[in-house]
């Protein structure tokens, strides 16, 4: 374990005698602290590392966390230790002891959806808020979800709301308003309660119940208590400042009071997330749970420069509500005098900010060309903001990389998605129609579409009563049969129209949305890079996934229709097709910013845990940037019920805020913005103005030196077309579009005159329109050379210029690169992930990469049942035999099936006969024709992990066996299958890469080589066993298959299987016939 560690660092690593707080300002090493102090534990004081428990705040601090502490104690004790979020540790706990928390096995976590129709009867059936029925039931539901998760944050269980609540409303020192306002939120209470009670009756938990369930099951049950607090008795926790006061009350009752090793890290200066939930007082709480806790403070800040650290510090010592107000974070005495500056640009709006920015970077290359674009970040306040700014740079012909949460309901190809859904099953929407036949392959003018639109709207108007309008699409088949420009797409949209009409009515949702992306056209093998369609698949991909995941979700018969009633009833939070747990416990950081090269651009939050060379801050002014202090709106739930302490001035989390955002930079900090007139709490910068700590300069000159340097676009001033303002990465797949258009329109031109009877008038117009097109195709290729196009070319053509321009809007802004991106190493390998490269490397790429699931069909839960009863049953048996008891029979075996089988569905989700009897079968013959009553197993269902060294990288390798006897001639390694029987099973060869796998793993497991035995397939359906000796395994073949699928994995090699596949890689199908 590295040693280099300063004073209060190793103090905080090595201290062991009760609960600890480590206040750790940025760039003071918090992570370092956290993974040296976890290797500490095992290394130096012998701690298993199975029993220490370090939460995170969201799945990428977590990873991060795994990955350096195995640098520091290997891949097997770093994985022993229970590294993750405060949710997954929660659902861990709830999986544990489900029977205790009365819960099934597997309980669903509701989504919104859910929940909003749970509340909504709940509503209507007890006939709450007969106050604020006028407003209507969706605002009700609405309130009502706000003010359930905010009590549940707050750690509230119903009782106590309500004693709360009871209290509250019996001060008589109450004002009449106040009192009012708790009044009226008594039916939330009650709501509260019969939520809480529904949901328990239905085997359902909500995200936020992931912590106060938990928090239940420690307060209520001794045994849970003691098994826990001795399983994780030694607890770490990162960023405690962003924690809400429902997950320190889990932290409280997880490791109790008295001196528990627990080490807490955080710095409340940093506390940013307010508005999210987290607690403002998180350290407060923890020293009143811990009166006698142990301080450290880390201020030595080995990212930023003196003036930068300086600002910092001005900044934060104004703040009336510092947990540790002495501390002051300086530079280590070697960096002092490291250069370092930080400057107010005073601009007279936001575009001259954005192209300060734009002619700052410009200029700073041109000084220092070896700094990489990935040196400079831009932080703004909003993501609209961050979209802005991103534009102007490219303007500029600077590149950028949008750090933002993956959406990929943002993406083209889904919001066409989405159209033709609501094409389908609401054909009287015309915004589809109109999306549709304006997007590529049809790419009809949408001007033109705008006129067929009024056009129907006006005919419908004129309709008199019991007269029907048909669908525009039928309506503009009829209309438009004859116009060659229009009629061949209309048509088309109308015949896949009926063609997902007719699957929607007779295949489940994610079949049709599947047969949507492909017959559709969806991935658009026309756009230019393949950085683009890998993020247009990639985005396609995840829509599928999240539709094939919610299916036991929707209403029977869980079509198409169920799931558009299941989309719409979301929050908007909830639509972007990312999975329920991820989306819940994944900061923006959690897409990462990798090595590619561009200018940062994200917001102050999404900043978190990074830092840049320079940083820059526009809109250095309120009410809108840094702080920003428009009006809130008011909260559902009243602060009293919810908080114990008042909440601060809204100013202390903006000037949080500013704090975060300052200390990102290393070693230049820009701050752009108007010049505050006068002082005042709202006016952070000036503060910093008044104190001389900041270079003031003005945006004009900036500009000016740009010019004069003659960088970008600044060096030609007032001679910029229009057109040449179009942003030039983001204009890549409009001017394919554009090109894709202009060359129909030709060529329908050459159609109307491949006719015997075309006139001479006719072909003039024909030769006229060809002309037209001609220059269109070259003002295109002005565009896409950085070039003004001439006069002659634009004559007649702004209408043209203006479409493209109107079509930038919201298109992705990074193109180039590969279709598929080949995953970076380390890689985490099984059976079923080198089996599935080596038989389709394509199908492994869609499932594995882009992680779609396999449809979830009755052979498939079949298995899981069969696998599910025998662990059980073998459980059982080994247990009676170890306490000398009668073993379980074949009744026992039958009676786990079936418990099995109903733990494998959902409360209201209806047992298929069929499958049961399915399941029931196979269990016998397991029992008549292969059960050994002389068997002694070892292991059940038994996950080994271990390092696979290949080409001096270390993978992880994961290998899952279902049992594992002893017996006389050695091991016996036994695979369950419950599919149908073939040669390959019955018959294994001594390349066989499952069984191969496994012997390896065992020689993992024992540390020994040469292992006598044997390996089998025990083929539950036939009653049949295919043995394999494991002397026989040829290893070398082997590890030749899993180097196959390593090499052709990192290398990006994802062809399609030449034999044929109609597997998951289907849905890359408009792609293939691309290449």
């Amino acid at each position: 374990m590295s040693v280099s560690l300063n004073a209060a660092q190793r103090e905080a690593v090595e201290y062991d005698a009760g609960p600890l707080a480590v206040l750790a300002g940025p760039g003071t090493g918090k992570t370092r602290v956290i993974v040296h102090r976890v290797a500490h534990m095992i290394e130096k004081r012998g701690v298993a590392p199975e029993r220490i428990c370090a939460l995170t705040f969201t799945n990428k601090a977590a990873e991060e966390m795994r990955d350096r502490l195995s640098t520091l104690v290997g891949g097997p004790a770093a994985d022993g230790v229970h590294a993750g979020t405060f949710h997954s540790f929660g659902l861990r706990l709830l999986g544990r002891f489900a029977d205790l928390a009365g819960l099934p096995p597997r309980p669903q976590i509701m989504d919104s959806a859910q929940q909003r129709r749970l509340i909504r009867s709940l509503v209507v059936e007890h006939r709450l808020f007969a106050h604020a029925l006028g407003g209507g039931l969706e605002s009700i539901v609405r309130d009502a979800l706000r003010a359930i998760s905010d009590m549940r944050n707050a750690g509230l269980e119903p009782p106590e709301a309500q004693d709360r609540l009871d209290q509250l409303l019996g001060d008589a020192k109450i004002e009449p308003g106040p009192r009012a306002e708790l009044g009226r939120f008594a039916d939330h209470v009650r709501l509260f309660a019969l939520f809480d009670r529904a949901c328990m009756k239905r085997g359902l938990i909500t995200i936020d119940e992931l912590i106060t369930r938990p928090t239940r099951l420690l307060n209520e049950h001794t045994l849970v208590r003691d098994i826990c607090r001795h399983d994780y008795a030694h607890v770490v926790v990162d960023e405690f400042q962003d924690l809400n006061a429902g997950q320190i009350r889990l932290l409280i009752a997880l490791c109790g009071p008295g001196r528990p090793d627990l080490c807490v890290v955080g710095d409340d200066d940093q506390a940013i997330y307010a508005f999210r939930g987290a607690d403002e007082y998180a350290f407060l709480r923890f020293q009143d749970a811990w009166p006698d806790a142990h301080r450290v403070l880390l201020t030595e800040n080995w990212r930023s420069g003196a003036a930068v650290i300086d600002c910092a510090n001005a900044i934060i010592g104004a703040s009336p509500v510092r947990f540790a107000p002495d501390k002051v974070v300086a530079p280590p005495r070697e960096q002092a005098n490291l250069p370092s500056c930080v400057e107010m640009v005073c601009c007279d709006d936001d575009p001259q900010s954005e192209e300060a920015i734009a002619a700052m970077v410009l200029l700073d290359r041109q000084a220092c060309p070896e700094r990489a674009w990935k040196d400079y970040a831009v932080l703004a306040r909003t993501n609209t903001e961050v979209e802005r700014i991103a534009g102007a740079l490219e303007l500029e012909g600077i590149p950028v990389l949008v750090l933002r949460s993956p959406n990929a309901a943002e993406d083209e190809g889904v919001q066409d998605l989405l159209a033709w859904i609501s094409l389908v099953l609401e054909p009287e929407q015309t915004w589809a129609a109109r999306r549709l036949l304006s997007r590529p392959p049809f790419g009809v003018d949408p001007l033109r579409l705008g006129r067929c639109e009024r056009a129907w709207q006006a005919e419908a108007s004129r309709l008199g009563a019991g007269q029907h309008m048909p669908p525009i699409i039928q309506w503009m088949c009829d209309r438009y049969a004859e116009e060659p420009s229009l009629a061949p797409h209309v048509q088309r949209v109308s015949h896949l129209a009926q063609t997902f009409a007719a699957s929607a009515s007779s295949e489940s949702a994610d079949r049709t949305v599947q047969r949507i992306i492909i017959e559709g056209g969806l991935v658009h093998a026309d756009l230019p890079g393949g950085r683009i369609r890998a993020r247009r698949v990639e985005s396609l991909v995840a829509a599928l996934r999240f539709v094939r995941e919610r299916l036991d979700r929707l209403e029977q018969p869980r079509d198409l229709a169920a799931f558009w009633r299941y989309y719409n009833d979301l929050d908007d939070s909830e639509k972007g097709f990312t999975s329920l747990l991820d989306a819940s416990v994944s900061g923006p950081e959690s897409q990462g910013l990798g090595d590619e090269g561009g200018v940062r651009v994200l917001t102050a939050h999404a900043s978190k845990g990074l830092e840049f060379d320079t940083v820059f801050l526009p809109r250095c002014y309120p009410p809108h940037g840094y702080p920003r202090t428009m009006k809130q709106d008011a909260p559902v739930t009243p602060e009293a019920v919810v908080r114990d302490r008042a909440a601060p001035p809204l100013i202390e989390e903006e000037r949080r805020v500013f704090y975060v955002a300052c200390t990102r930079a290393m070693r230049r900090l820009v701050m752009l913005g108007k010049m505050p007139k006068k002082p005042g709490p709202t006016n952070l910068v000036f503060l910093l103005i008044g104190a001389g700590l900041c270079v003031q300069q003005k945006g004009d000159d900036i500009l000016a030196r740009a010019a004069e340097e003659g960088l970008g676009r600044f060096a030609r001033r007032g001679e910029v077309s229009e057109l040449d303002r179009l942003p030039s990465a983001s204009r890549r797949e409009v001017l394919a579009r554009a090109r894709q258009r202009v060359r129909l329109e030709a060529s329908l031109a050459l159609d109307a005159a491949d006719r015997a009877d075309a006139s001479t008038e006719e072909v003039l117009r024909v030769a006229q329109r060809l002309s037209d097109a001609a220059r269109m195709l070259a003002c295109v290729a002005s565009l896409e050379a950085d070039q003004t196009p001439s006069p002659e070319i634009l004559a007649g053509n702004v209408g043209f210029a203006e479409q493209i321009r109107a079509e930038l809007k919201g298109l992705a802004k990074v193109a180039g690169g590969n279709l598929f991106c080949a995953p970076r190493p380390p890689l985490h390998l099984s059976f079923t992930t080198i089996n599935a490269y080596l038989r389709c490397p394509r199908c492994y790429y869609v499932t594995h990469v882009l992680q779609l699931p396999e449809p979830v069909l009755a052979p498939v839960r079949v298995g899981a049942v069969v696998h599910m009863a025998l662990e059980r049953f073998y459980t059982r048996w080994r247990d009676a035999e170890a306490d000398g008891k009668p073993t379980p029979g074949l009744d026992a075996l039958l009676t786990f099936g079936r418990e099995a089988f109903a733990d494998a569905h959902h409360v209201d989700e209806p047992l298929d006969a069929g499958e049961q009897m399915q399941v029931l079968a196979q269990l016998q013959t397991v029992f008549e024709h292969m059960h050994d009553a002389g068997a002694e197993p070892l292991e059940l269902e038994r996950k080994i992990e271990f390092d696979y060294v290949h080409n001096a990288v270390k993978h992880r390798m994961v290998a899952k066996i279902d049992r594992i006897d002893r017996g006389p001639a050695g091991l016996r390694i036994i695979d369950y299958k419950t599919g149908s029987a073939s040669k390959r099973l019955l018959e294994p060869k001594p390349d066989d890469l499952q069984l191969g796998l496994y012997a390896i793993a065992l020689e993992h497991l024992y540390g020994a080589e040469g292992l006598t035995g044997t390996a089998e397939y025990w083929l539950t359906a036939e009653g049949q066993v295919g043995i394999l000796r494991l002397s026989e395994i040829d290893r070398l073949a082997v590890h030749e298959q899993i180097a196959t699928a390593i090499n052709g994995i990192l290398g990006g090699h994802f062809e399609r299987d030449p034999r044929g596949c109609n597997g998951a890689c289907a849905i890359l199908d408009a792609v293939s016939r691309a290449e």
